[in-house]
């Protein structure tokens, strides 16, 4: 069953996003925190539900590095690091607050991405019991094996997985980067956008191959690069 984000991840206060590369993870998560953050919000199911919390975008990659370097780091202490190495330590104090008074909602981007699997485990544990405690809300995001490999270390998450593309949002796709290619060229020419894209479409699938690959928004957004290039 295909479901709107909207409609479905609200649903839950401990989510975990699952897909493969290229389907959309990173970019989910963080157009996700950047709506919540506007003052328009485009997904309002989420925005009801999250809308008071202040989102914090982290990867896990981030996490795990400063814990091989001290294992004794809380959660608290991450944060500080991230926004310090962001040149944004002076907003840490904001973030810190909204932690304490249970208004965090922490998006965790990328927990298939380690060198060590100890540290890995360690890690989840801490954002686990330290998130608990203070009452924060988690979304996470994994491909499906690096998840696997650590589901036990997790507590109660609703898992959501990404779909491919339907053959709407590639035409979709397609015809939004056509858009852009004739706007940058500065031309302007009739029914142009609408033929390219269905004439792709056609040519994609002459190739079941192609096809398939064109189910992931990575892979397709590289054929039109190429299709671009060899125009």
């Amino acid at each position: 069953v295909r479901l709107s984000i909207d409609a479905h991840l609200p649903t839950s206060d401990n989510i975990m996003i699952l897909g493969e590369p290229g389907s959309g993870k990173s970019t989910l998560l963080r157009y996700l925190v950047l709506d919540l953050l506007s003052t328009h919000p485009k997904l309002k199911n989420i925005t009801k539900k999250w809308g008071d919390l202040l989102p914090i975008w982290l990867p896990f990659a981030f996490i795990t590095k400063n814990l091989h370097r001290d294992e004794n780091l809380n959660l608290s202490d991450l944060l500080c690091l991230w926004f310090r190495s962001n040149n944004s330590e002076s907003i840490f104090d904001i973030v810190k607050d909204a932690l304490d008074d249970e208004r965090l909602l922490l998006v965790v981007d990328g927990v298939d991405e380690w060198t060590n699997i100890t540290v890995a485990k360690q890690a989840i544990a801490k954002i686990e019991t330290q998130t608990s405690l203070k009452n924060a809300k988690v979304i996470y995001s994994s491909r499906p094996y690096g998840y696997r490999l650590q589901q036990e270390y997790f507590q109660q998450l609703q898992i959501h997985t990404i779909a491919n593309l339907s053959d709407t949002q590639k035409k979709e796709h397609i015809s939004y980067w056509y858009t852009k290619l004739m706007a940058h060229l500065n031309k302007t020419i009739n029914g142009y956008v609408e033929l390219e894209t269905n004439q792709f479409l056609v040519e994609l699938k002459k190739s079941k191959d192609l096809y398939r690959l064109s189910d992931n928004p990575l892979l397709l957004s590289i054929l039109i690069s190429q299709r671009f290039q060899n125009a």
